[in-house]
């Protein structure tokens, strides 16, 4: 089976807003879990309380500059966070944008584009994926080739096919 993709950044963006939530979800850290947001924000509002009871005036211009300074930190954060994602996104000379051919037999996956050419074979497949938009095929955590449904043919055969031949417990939809 051969198969021609053309990329486009938006494919890119795509999967990147995927991948961002799929690998929260599946490493979540022992600071997440909901027993230890309830006791720290119990421990929090235990300080605040007893503060209050301590003092007895309140200082609007020092919360507000307080205010200030940490929403001015978590702004900071957000942004470097964008820049960063803008910053690792493809670039129109680079290899992803631009025309893909791929070709699928008993070898493996061939892949071949503007500088490149590569195969893997299908051990390599950890797991296929299929959203609204496209399909994936993880070779890593992060890694995968992507493949968007609006330019297959018929995604449910080519999503079948896949499947048969990556020979993955983790096919998911």
């Amino acid at each position: 089976m051969e198969q021609i993709f053309k990329y486009q950044k938006e494919d890119w963006q795509i999967f990147q807003s995927y991948l961002e939530k799929d690998l929260c979800k599946s490493t979540k850290m022992w600071y997440e879990s909901s027993w230890f947001n309830m006791v720290l924000w119990f421990i929090i509002a235990l300080v605040f309380f007893t503060f209050f009871q301590v003092t007895s005036e309140f200082s609007w211009p020092t919360a507000g500059i307080v205010s200030f300074f940490f929403v001015f930190i978590f702004g900071q954060l957000v942004l470097n966070g964008l820049k960063f994602k803008k910053l690792c996104s493809p670039s129109k000379e680079g290899t992803f944008i631009g025309e893909h051919r791929f070709k699928f037999d008993e070898e493996g996956i061939h892949s071949e584009g503007d500088g490149y050419r590569a195969i893997h074979n299908w051990s390599v497949v950890k797991r296929v994926v299929k959203t609204d938009k496209a399909m994936y095929l993880f070779l890593d955590s992060a890694l995968a080739y992507i493949f968007p449904l609006s330019q297959l043919e018929d995604p449910e055969k080519f999503y079948e096919y896949i499947g048969l031949k990556a020979n993955v417990t983790s096919l998911s939809s």
